[in-house]
């Protein structure tokens, strides 16, 4: 059964507008819909993390990379919430399945070099908490764009995709800046 374009721009423009609980509700009747789409999962999850929910958002993550595995974006959520669980070890480890299988994702390499950075330095005390939550706060934000043609990772001001040389409109290039593009899912 085909998603509903319109539900899932209504999820996104809820999330992006930070109506949050309105898109976990979109998210959640779409993921019924089609419940092996991975990057609706991601995006649930990225809504819990958003309300706070850290153990159903890590389960929502979990969930994308289990239908997708090495689902960068999934796995680097997951990354992130076991950092702002303290397990540093864990969110270490993790960041390396990323890099294994994606190693020009520079947002996990980041990651990884700053969780190292804070278990050196708890290991000599020498970190606050405060430090920790303010470097959190910095890697949450981070998002993979695709073109709506062929899947492709883009830049978020792209106007061209490079892999299929589609053309983006003022409008299409605003879409793209969703959290993900739902529609091109396997």
């Amino acid at each position: 059964m085909p998603l509903d374009k319109k539900i899932i721009e209504d999820a996104n423009k809820s999330f992006l507008s930070g109506d949050y609980l309105i898109a976990l509700k979109k998210y959640e009747e779409l993921i019924k819909k089609e419940p092996t789409n991975s990057i609706l999962w991601n995006n649930l999850g990225l809504a819990f993390l958003k309300l706070g929910k850290l153990n159903d958002a890590l389960k929502a993550f979990e969930k994308a990379n289990e239908l997708k595995p090495n689902a960068t974006l999934a796995q680097y959520h997951k990354c992130l919430i076991l950092m702002r669980e303290g397990k540093y070890q864990d969110a270490s480890e993790c960041c390396d399945k990323i890099i294994s299988s994606k190693p020009n994702f520079t947002a996990a390499k980041v990651l990884k070099q700053r969780i190292e950075n804070i278990i050196v330095a708890n290991t000599k005390n020498k970190i606050s908490t405060e430090e920790t939550e303010e470097t959190e706060e910095y890697y949450e934000e981070v998002v993979e764009y695709h073109c709506p043609e062929c899947d492709a990772v883009i830049g978020e001001n792209d106007v061209e995709c490079k892999k299929c040389g589609a053309k983006f409109s003022e409008m299409q290039t605003n879409e793209i800046r969703g959290i993900a593009n739902t529609t091109n899912q396997p």
